[in-house]
């Protein structure tokens, strides 16, 4: 994973490559994370309050990571005026 420091060293056709990455991973884990909280409403609805109602809560910290790093390069990007 690439911090701010080290985004800064890469060229910009490197940074959006990896900025197009990162969206594409954040945005599908985000995607993953949705279903399971419609699956986890879905079952307590019909079966009551059981272990997949809190399911998705375990994969919130996971969702967290690929989003912020998304955001650190979006920043860089801003940051060098390049889209």
């Amino acid at each position: 994973m690439l911090y701010s420091d080290e985004l800064a060293a890469l060229s910009n056709q490197e940074l959006l490559k990896i900025l197009k990455s990162r969206k594409a991973n954040a945005f599908s884990i985000i995607a993953i994370l949705f279903l399971m909280v419609l699956f986890a409403i879905y079952q307590s609805i019909n079966f009551g309050i059981g272990f997949y109602t809190f399911f998705p809560l375990l994969f919130t910290g996971i969702a967290i990571n690929p989003w912020k790093s998304y955001r650190r390069a979006k920043e860089e990007c801003t940051r060098r005026n390049i889209s």
